[in-house]
């Protein structure tokens, strides 16, 4: 009977020394033994991040959820090129949550490729090189409450050289690429050197947030859907850039649908149209230095709602060219 007890207590400090027998880990603070518990876990388990700075490159497996106390508490930090997390989708569903990702990586947060789904949420990425948060050939994702920061302003984007790369500069806030789901609620990417948000085939709803004050592009949309409400792409900048700076584009096919959408105070374009077909609800383009919408080769455009404002662009407001619709 001794015998019995003493395994049964010997189980018991193994089952806590990664994840707790009930699924659920004791907050962890030390980098190998977090790098353990997302080992060890299995789907439906929750690893826990501690009150605490703790770097390296963490992989959340298909299932898991990896969830700290807080973006102000918990803080994941790159140690190396390799995403400081790396999200596995799974069948029941796989979660990073409540936690900061400081990364100077090729990306904070990397989604790869598979079946089944992947959520992110209250969670901001502050980027210095870089990828803040890439998903690329996701079944589904789902993005809420997440903050993408890089450190690009009008005062210092000189610095960044006039074709910023991604080995030395902050160059993507979002990146989505093949993504057959995108469900955003409340995201925010600012201060990026090319794009605040780039979403390419992808199929993409985005309620709320948007890419602010970004160097070269606020967002683009390449082929696949987009339905954007409430978002806004302002005070897009880019001075000294090989190319003019956009707010928004759209382009190579891409089938956009947006209501309330804002893009004022651009540094050149706020819309650029190309090869896309767009409906805009309400849309609000004042104050940019060039044209506020530009359309150029595409099948239809069209723009409705009495909340839409376009006034004080250089100019002028709506100009098209090849475009018969």
């Amino acid at each position: 009977m001794r015998n019995v007890a003493r395994c049964v207590i010997v189980a018991a400090v193994i089952c806590f020394s990664t994840v707790r027998c009930d699924g659920e880990s004791a907050p962890i603070c030390d980098s190998g033994r977090l790098t353990a518990a997302l080992e060890s876990a299995g789907p439906g388990d929750t690893v826990r991040v501690g009150t605490c700075r703790v770097a390296g490159a963490f992989a959340v497996p298909a299932g898991v959820a990896l969830v700290g106390e807080g973006s102000g508490a918990s803080i994941l930090v790159s140690s190396g090129q390799r995403p400081v997390v790396r999200v596995e989708p799974g069948t029941s569903g796989t979660r990073l949550a409540d936690v900061a990702v400081e990364s100077a990586a090729n990306y904070g947060v990397f989604v790869a490729d598979g079946a089944g789904s992947a959520t992110v949420e209250r969670v901001v990425v502050t980027s210095s090189r870089g990828v803040a948060l890439g998903a690329q050939g996701t079944a589904e994702l789902t993005l809420s409450d997440v903050e993408l920061r890089g450190p690009v302003t009008r005062d210092n984007q000189l610095s960044f050289g006039v074709n910023p790369q991604p080995a030395t500069a902050p160059t993507h806030g979002l990146v989505l690429v093949e993504v057959a789901s995108a469900q955003l609620t409340n995201v925010t990417a600012t201060g990026f050197a090319m794009f605040g948000a780039l979403l390419v085939e992808s199929a993409t709803t985005w309620t709320g947030g948007g890419a602010p004050r970004n160097m070269g592009n606020g967002l683009m949309v390449h082929d696949g859907t987009a339905h954007l409400e409430g978002l806004d792409f302002s005070g897009t900048f880019g001075d000294y850039l090989l190319m003019p700076a956009y707010g928004a584009v759209f382009a190579a096919d891409a089938v956009v649908d947006t209501v309330d959408l804002t893009v004022s105070d651009g540094a050149n374009f706020g819309l650029l149209h190309d090869h896309a077909a767009v409906t805009h609800d309400g849309l609000k383009a004042n104050h940019n230095v060039h044209a506020a919408v530009w359309v150029q080769n595409c099948p239809s455009i069209r723009i409705t709602g009495a909340g839409t404002e376009m006034t004080s662009n250089g100019l002028g407001g709506v100009i098209t060219v090849d475009t018969p619709n």
